[in-house]
């Protein structure tokens, strides 16, 4: 995951981007991957304070290739901030 700037730098994924992880890791990297594997990856990354902080911000969310693909909503942006707040 580390060759994608936007994995890399925090930045908002696309809604339904584990099926684009799932089929990255399973077809190129180790096939057979598992799924709960990729969602438990993934689940990681969001839950990251840099990650959070980067919803609360709002603006575009993107695909692994860096490509745009929707935006963070307002309720997405305010359970982000509830995220950090609790963390505090």
């Amino acid at each position: 995951m580390n060759g994608f700037n936007v994995w890399l730098n925090f930045q908002p994924l696309a809604l339904g981007i584990d099926k684009d992880l799932f089929k990255l890791v399973n077809d190129e990297q180790f096939p057979g991957g598992s799924k709960k594997v990729v969602q438990k990856v993934l689940k990681m990354h969001t839950r990251h304070g840099r990650y959070l902080a980067a919803l609360v911000q709002g603006g575009e969310r993107y695909q692994l290739e860096g490509v745009i693909n929707g935006v963070v909503s307002e309720p997405e942006r305010l359970w982000a901030a509830e995220k950090i707040k609790a963390r505090q």
